[in-house]
C-alpha cells in the first residue's frame, strides 16, 4: 500500500465515536508496527503501560514478547 493510499484509508475512518477510534488504532498498529492481525487481535488494555508510554506485544509466530516504547 502506498503512503497516499494509507493516508486516504486513515482519513476515511470516522474517529468521532468509539468504533472509529478502535478501527483507527488497529489500522495504525498494522501499518506502523507491521504486526500480524492475530497479534493486534490479542492485544488487551493490560498490554499498555500508560506511565512508561510502551506497549507489550506477543509475537505469536516467534513465541516471544517484545516491548515497544513510544519514541519521544
Amino acid at each position: 500500500m502506498s503512503n497516499n493510499e494509507l493516508h486516504r484509508l486513515l482519513s476515511a475512518i470516522d474517529r468521532s465515536y468509539f468504533g472509529g477510534k478502535r478501527d483507527y488504532a488497529i489500522t495504525r498498529c498494522l501499518s506502523d508496527l507491521s504486526i500480524r492481525t492475530s497479534e493486534v487481535a490479542s492485544l488487551t488494555i493490560d498490554n499498555i503501560d500508560w506511565r512508561n508510554k510502551s506497549i507489550e506485544i506477543n509475537l505469536i509466530k516467534m513465541h516471544i514478547t517484545v516491548t515497544l516504547d513510544h519514541a519521544s
